[in-house]
């Protein structure tokens, strides 16, 4: 019996092994997510081309990343600045690593239990070791607004908001493994919640904390049957939320981060008209004030400059913004560089409505047949994905972008595969 166990475990070995490098790898820094995904790649056009394996590759989420990724290869190509273009081709390349390596190492049935099991442990381990970083730093005196946002992930070179996405769906998995499926001990589950919350905690971004709650404590009532341990649970979760709350940090965040003052704010087509933000004004521009602006200042432009069709182009798109943030003194040397902080606003700006509406689809068919096929996970996947999209840019960075179409085209490809999903 042992021995069988053995040849089936060496059977699957490869394929099996390198998804869970590259999920292990997640929450480190980038070069390791690469280099674990350029080997699989690696690995699958082996199988590919000298193992003459066969695949579909008529699926929508795997025609998708790679039609996205040749349209920012045309867009390049024919953008004024051509080597900044390449540099967005050199990071949409995952869009083809991506879906043809989850193809063809998931030609079998796979099981997806234990790859995001692996996903899971990878980020609790991760995070402690930033908790325990932090904790040694606390000791040795350090300012206490110094452990979090990006002092807390700079370890591993992550942006806070990138990695508390991480954190989140570890979360909404950690709760179907032990609520649902009773697969983990309680103490196990409460050891791992805790470091996972702290992590969240610590990493301290405002839509991701906020959805995050939503969706959390809509998991908890659907999860826990039995009236008292919902009651628990719910008050656990809440005395978390409230000690969050009080943290000076992170009400600061929270207070000054959504406030507006800039309501009356209009783009003008003549620079002679337009309002020039002072010095004090640039200071204290809320994240919230920064976002709106941002969007009012492209999607003026964007329409003036007649750009509605095929937008600015993927290596001009940041010139044409740079240039219009001139118009108000928020540039140079302030927000020079900064792209629109919401992907769907990017999308649309850099390569116009045909694309956009393209992209929208994508998203919705995504989030169909995760509804369709009652895949959970999926759906809390997919929904905090549109929420953080409104605020940020994910897919200008590579993280963002091996993150998103890594986990969706893996759930996707799982829900095509069985019905019985997670």
């Amino acid at each position: 019996m042992v021995f069988s166990n053995y040849k089936h475990l060496k059977k699957l070995q490869p394929d099996f092994i390198l998804l869970c490098l590259i999920l292990f790898s997640f929450p480190f820094r980038l070069n390791i997510s690469n280099l674990f995904l350029i080997s699989a790649f690696i690995y699958s056009c082996y199988l590919l081309i000298i193992k003459k394996e066969r695949v579909n590759i008529y699926r929508f989420y795997i025609l998708f990343p790679i039609a996205f990724f040749l349209i920012t290869l045309t867009s390049a190509l024919f953008s004024k600045n051509i080597s900044v273009g390449f540099s967005s081709v050199n990071k949409d390349l995952l869009l083809i690593l991506i879906p043809i390596t989850l193809l063809v190492l998931t030609k079998k049935r796979i099981n997806l239990n234990k790859l995001l099991q692996v996903f899971l442990i990878s980020n609790i381990i991760a995070t402690f070791i930033l908790l325990s970083f932090n904790l040694y730093n606390f000791l040795k005196g350090v300012n206490t607004n110094q452990l979090f946002f990006h002092d807390f992930t700079r370890l591993y070179d992550q942006h806070p908001v990138y990695y508390s996405l991480n954190l989140a769906l570890s979360c909404f998995f950690l709760n179907e493994l032990y609520l649902k499926k009773k697969k983990v001990s309680l103490v196990v589950f409460i050891a791992s919640s805790i470091i996972l919350f702290l992590g969240i905690f610590f990493c301290a971004s405002k839509i991701i904390i906020s959805v995050f709650i939503i969706l959390y404590t809509i998991q908890l009532l659907l999860l826990v049957k039995k009236m008292k341990f919902k009651l628990m649970f719910l008050f656990l979760f809440a005395f978390s939320i409230i000690f969050s709350a009080n943290n000076t940090y992170i009400k600061d965040r929270f207070v000054s981060g959504f406030k507006y003052g800039f309501a009356d704010f209009q783009p003008v087509e003549d620079v002679r008209e337009a309002k020039t933000f002072t010095y004090d004004e640039k200071e204290n521009i809320s994240d919230l004030e920064l976002r709106v602006l941002f969007a009012k200042i492209g999607l003026f432009h964007f329409w003036n400059d007649d750009k509605l069709l095929f937008g600015y182009g993927v290596g001009d798109v940041q010139t044409h913004l740079d240039y219009h943030y001139m118009f108000y003194g928020l540039a140079p040397n302030w927000y020079q560089g900064y792209n629109l902080h919401n992907q769907y606003l990017q999308v649309l700006l850099t390569f116009g409505l045909f694309v956009f509406l393209l992209f929208i689809i994508y998203l919705y068919i995504s989030l169909q047949k995760a509804i369709k096929s009652k895949s959970i996970i999926h759906i809390y996947f997919i929904i905090i994905i549109l929420g953080a999209f409104i605020f940020e840019s994910y897919l200008v960075r590579n993280k963002g972008i091996l993150f998103f179409y890594f986990f969706n085209t893996l759930f996707l490809i799982n829900s095509s595969k069985t019905k019985k999903l997670i």
